[in-house]
């Protein structure tokens, strides 16, 4: 539904759907979990014929077609948890809604150094995921938020505080966070180019000459007088807004 997105903005845009289409019939053609459990009824395809159908609860209890298709991830949450389709007083799904299958416990996981300095291995209720990516979706305002990747890029676990971790864990995750988190200080921005929700800049950092794409205005940001930019890859460039020239300054200005 939304694979060119980050998953911050991904859930935006479920969330926004999802109000918008209250008290409607909607059809939604996805393979992530999330969205598939949050449905009324799931239909299940294979080759373009129609290989089960039902509540996905009741496909979940059938260990079927849909259950082999997220076995994995089934197995390390609680579908019935799951609370997407509930309200929030105002009668309007949350964010947290939208996430809350992927929370995991970080009291009753163990986490280990995956093959590469950037991943881990995570090992919850005897199964084991191997050589999962740790990030931050929302690396500026709750860094304690991680989101864990498979290496087809698709979310598998969602730890609210990963601080919560015993101490081996937290310190094996924030390894791989940080190989996963590097920070390039914005020394000089040559030059910024918008296309179309893309907007395309030309830096250079203190590793060097980058050129960064950003999608959606909403991952370029000041904060106590820095701006912060988060590309599609959710890696954080921060540049200090006193210290940049004025060249800098006037491109910055002009263009956002």
């Amino acid at each position: 539904m939304a694979s060119n997105l980050d998953v911050a903005n991904e859930a935006e845009v479920f969330k926004a759907i999802l109000n918008l289409t209250r008290g409607r019939t909607t059809i939604i053609i996805t393979h992530n979990l999330p969205e598939v459990l949050a449905s009324d009824r799931v239909i299940v395809m294979d080759k373009g014929n129609v290989v089960e159908e039902g509540p996905p609860m009741e496909l979940v209890k059938r260990r079927g077609a849909f259950y082999e298709l997220f076995k994995e991830q089934l197995e390390l949450i609680n579908p019935e948890a799951v609370a997407i389709a509930k309200n929030s007083d105002d009668g309007r799904v949350t964010l947290s809604d939208y996430i809350k299958d992927l929370v995991v416990d970080p009291s009753i996981i163990k986490v280990t150094p995956g093959s590469r300095r950037s991943l881990v291995n995570v090992n919850m209720n005897e199964v084991t995921l191997r050589d999962l990516r740790p990030r931050r979706p929302f690396p500026v305002t709750h860094p304690e938020y991680v989101i864990l990747y498979d290496k087809d890029g698709e979310e598998r676990l969602m730890l609210i505080d990963y601080r919560k971790l015993d101490e081996e864990s937290r310190a094996a995750m924030e390894q791989a966070i940080a190989v996963n988190s590097l920070k390039p200080k914005v020394l000089r921005v040559k030059s910024i180019e918008i296309k179309g929700d893309e907007v395309d800049f030309n830096l250079v950092t203190d590793k060097g000459p980058v050129r960064v794409v950003v999608r959606g205005r909403r991952n370029i940001f000041t904060d106590d007088g820095k701006l912060h930019i988060i590309d599609v890859g959710n890696n954080i460039y921060e540049a200090n807004l006193k210290a940049l020239s004025q060249a800098s300054l006037r491109a910055i200005m002009k263009t956002l």
